[in-house]
């Protein structure tokens, strides 16, 4: 093989994208007592589960993952590579901030990256697999419109923005975010009629009420869970530890905060097992959703 072949099929196809953190971004690496870190581990990892919650077939799902984002591979001793690199430019910060905003100081806290703070990342794939880079843009994409990054970020923390993407109505982001679900499943993936499935699987998503600034969004998140997780007692499903073991359930609900309009507005995204959740569960997601200003009947 000749030099120029050699350098062509070694060649990078690069895409680097502006970010905004638009709540604080508890993402931690090794030195997570003492500062937060904006890590490609934790950001791969987010991608990971996102794109899981979009197939409904679970039969396969740990090889096509695993070809997406690597793996351990099967058993010959070699891990599968990911036609994906991403590359970040290094951002930390020992900001701090509190686990539950709504209830003040004294409540345990974590260190940040501060809200409103500029972020790069790079997504890259050999040229042999240019044809990919389009979707690994799109899931990331999705993944900043339904999701937060980091610890806590199913409660308010770590969502990011892209920057210069702007919806100008709740419509509009609607429709984004629906949009994004038929490019990336090719229109198979219908949620007014999604099957039970064995893993976590995208079912519902809302919109709360439009607020003045980040930090109201977060306590407002805050204060739907602890409401709902006061009216259920024991029987809390929201994310919890398990009352028959130690193991902590997470949250099937997923909060995050998104710029539209220039306001801030509370977004919950539903992953579940089934449609069909049971009548408690149904209960505490209501109370939940309606306080974050979803007019949600159950």
């Amino acid at each position: 093989m000749s030099v120029e072949s050699l350098l062509n099929q070694s060649a990078l196809n690069k895409v680097v994208l502006s970010l905004k953190t638009i709540t604080p971004l508890l993402m931690h690496g090794y030195n997570n007592r003492q500062e937060a870190e904006f890590r490609v581990p934790s950001i791969k990892g987010v991608l990971r589960y996102w794109w899981r919650s979009l197939q409904v077939d679970s039969e396969g799902l740990l090889k096509k993952e695993s070809a997406l984002f690597g793996g351990a591979g099967s058993g010959t001793g070699e891990g599968i590579r990911s036609p994906l690199q991403l590359h970040v430019v290094p951002a930390s910060s020992r900001s701090s901030f509190p686990i539950r905003p709504h209830r003040g100081p004294g409540q345990g806290s974590a260190f940040g990256i501060p809200a409103d703070t500029d972020l790069k990342i790079e997504f890259s794939v050999m040229k042999r697999n240019a044809e990919l880079l389009e979707f690994y843009l799109s899931l990331f994409e999705f993944t900043l419109a339904v999701s937060g990054f980091g610890q806590r970020a199913r409660r308010g923390y770590g969502s990011l923005g892209l920057v210069g993407r702007n919806w100008n109505n709740v419509t509009e982001y609607r429709e984004y975010v629906s949009q994004k679900i038929e490019q990336l499943t090719n229109g198979r993936f219908n949620l007014a009629n999604l099957p039970d499935t064995k893993h976590q699987v995208f079912r519902n998503f809302w919109v709360g009420k439009a607020l003045p600034d980040e930090t109201k969004a977060r306590v407002i998140i805050g204060q739907a869970s602890s409401r709902a997780k006061a009216e259920a007692g024991y029987k809390y499903l929201l994310g919890s530890i398990s009352s028959s073991s130690t193991t902590r359930l997470a949250s099937p609900l997923h909060a995050s905060v998104q710029i539209i309009d220039r306001q801030y507005y509370p977004v919950v995204v539903e992953t579940n097992l089934t449609s069909r959740p049971n009548v408690d569960y149904r209960k505490q997601r209501a109370t939940f959703l309606r306080g974050i200003g979803v007019n949600f009947d159950g």
